[in-house]
């Protein structure tokens, strides 16, 4: 896979929804985590976006998740969120909840490798990267094939791309700077099947329906 890739998809999925601020959960155990991070770092420098950076420590787990949630704490809002793998995510997500940060009004958050059953129970469910892997599989088998019956051994490496990212509610928002109208959209996921009207909204968001409006015409 090219893990290179894998950073500018998701600085392209960051940028496309609006934001501004950025910073990103680093894992040093494997050298693909880090190509991941550090593309992602330069696609953003290369736009004039600084990204701040996490680095994930093995330690204990209550001790981890404190850093973390201290760190995720002290980011201006919004901010998006790059972790190198999903159980990173994982633990991004879990931290929030400790500091009591909104996701993904505050802090929209993917990670890599889409890996379902962690993504699919965090809280919210997390967007991730798709890693490709049959594709990776076949034409693995297909460079093997040609090396075992025609003697031609690969030349290079083979770096696929990775696929689209499967976008959850970690990061299914636009990037909204006015704190009112972000606790109105809040408001309105929270609260979308319930019936609610604009009355409902004006109150969440502690504005008059003509504020409301004006603000959220401008977003």
């Amino acid at each position: 896979m090219d893990n290179e890739q894998v950073g500018c998809r998701v600085a392209e999925h960051f940028r496309n929804r609006g934001f501004r601020r950025f910073a990103c959960c680093m894992d040093r155990a494997e050298k693909f985590y880090v190509q991941r991070v550090e593309r992602f770092q330069v696609a953003l420098r290369e736009q004039g976006f600084p990204c701040d950076v996490f680095e994930s420590e093995a330690r204990n787990w209550d001790d981890h998740q404190q850093r973390l949630a201290d760190w995720l704490s002290a980011l201006p809002k919004p901010v998006a969120v790059f972790a190198c793998h999903d159980q990173l995510g994982f633990w991004v997500l879990d931290a929030a909840r400790r500091a009591g940060i909104a996701v993904p009004e505050e802090l929209a958050v993917v990670g890599a490798e889409n890996d379902k059953m962690l993504c699919e129970t965090s809280s919210p469910p997390l967007s991730s990267v798709q890693l490709r892997g049959k594709a990776v599989g076949h034409e693995a088998a297909r460079l093997l094939d040609t090396w075992m019956s025609k003697g031609q051994r690969p030349i290079q490496e083979t770096l696929l791309p990775p696929g689209d990212i499967a976008v959850r509610q970690s990061s299914d928002i636009v990037a909204v700077e006015d704190p009112r109208i972000a606790a109105a959209l809040r408001f309105i996921r929270q609260n979308a099947t319930s019936s609610i009207g604009v009355e409902d909204v004006m109150r969440a968001a502690a504005l008059s329906r003509t504020v409301l409006e004006r603000r959220m015409k401008a977003m």
